[in-house]
């Protein structure tokens, strides 16, 4: 079915989710048919499985080259895992000696995350922080960081 702009469905926790037929006013020049944003304090999980029991080996891992989107869960260690430093430093040990040891210590609990990644924020006292030696600095979108960056590195 075709999406028109609104509200799409309920996501995971109650979060609606805004969807949007095309581009956003031409500024997404690469972006496909469909545009999902997340709410301010919601993300979208890839998680494609209903039972956790049944959840892909990369899953609890930090593996970006299988996982189709980013994680933030990543940044979490099980908080059900007793012990997890233990746990990584025994998997360690393992890939030492030659072992093949999945370091699965990344939860399965999407509850973990707060806020939202990629989103634009709401108001400026959200926006990110670009710290630099300048006394003035404009403010400028996230797509003008790296040139502003560069241009700071390479300036004399």
């Amino acid at each position: 079915t075709r999406a028109g702009a609104g509200l799409c469905r309920e996501g995971s926790g109650g979060s609606r989710q805004r969807c949007q037929r095309g581009t956003t006013n031409g500024r997404v020049e690469r972006a496909g048919d469909f545009i999902a944003v997340a709410e301010p304090d919601a993300w979208f999980s890839y998680y494609y499985w209903l039972d956790d029991r049944h959840a892909p080996d990369f899953a609890r891992t930090v593996d970006i080259h299988r996982k189709p989107g980013y994680d933030p869960v990543e940044l979490f260690l099980d908080p059900d895992m007793s012990f997890p430093k233990l746990h990584i430093a025994l998997r360690l040990l393992k890939k030492s000696l030659g072992f093949r040891a999945l370091m699965d210590v990344i939860p399965l609990n999407t509850s973990l995350v707060k806020g939202s990644h990629g989103r634009l924020t709401e108001s400026a006292a959200d926006s990110p922080v670009l710290i630099s030696r300048r006394q003035t600095l404009p403010r400028i979108s996230a797509e003008r960081v790296s040139e502003f960056i560069l241009d700071s590195i390479t300036a004399e």
